[in-house]
């Protein structure tokens, strides 16, 4: 799902495995582990989408870099 932030892309999840894959203006994708649905819609809804990353994603999950 495309975003409207000046931080970040694109933000996709999947709710089988529980992970939040995002992609920053950067072109950069990380994979965020364990990730409650929850969390990813109140991304997509957010007024800054940069900020909510910042407050309640960026350092609470286990992190994976994408190739």
């Amino acid at each position: 799902m495309k975003l409207n932030s000046s931080m970040l892309a694109e933000a996709n999840y999947n709710k089988d495995a529980k992970t939040l894959e995002l992609t920053f203006k950067s072109g950069k994708t990380y994979k965020y582990k364990g990730v409650n649905e929850i969390v990813f819609n109140e991304l997509i809804k957010s007024d800054s989408a940069g900020r909510y990353f910042r407050n309640n994603i960026l350092g609470h999950y286990d992190t994976e870099k994408e190739e």
